[in-house]
């Protein structure tokens, strides 16, 4: 996965604590899975694209990454548990 990878490289880099997106209240963590998320965003059918798409959907391709990392649950403090915080996570790396 990917993502794994990318979030190791951009946790080696030197952040600032106050870095705040430019037009939102996202820091540097969030913003990174912000920028991620988007590049699946799209119009889709999604009941035409399950017919034709040999892919999973693109919702699925940012939740799936995104609900079994716990990066992304302490950078926008998911409570344990919830929805984008299961108890149970598939880890890899």
């Amino acid at each position: 996965m990917v993502q794994a990878f990318i979030i190791k490289a951009w946790k080696s880099q030197e952040t600032q604590a106050s870095f705040r997106l430019p037009g939102t209240n996202f820091n540097a963590d969030q913003a990174f899975f912000v920028a991620y998320a988007q590049t699946w965003c799209g119009k889709n059918d999604a009941q035409r694209k399950l017919h034709l798409e040999v892919h999973s959907l693109d919702s699925l391709r940012v939740l799936g990454p995104i609900q079994n990392s716990d990066e992304f649950a302490n950078a926008f403090h998911c409570p344990m548990g919830s929805a984008m915080n299961p108890q149970r996570k598939c880890g890899i790396w």
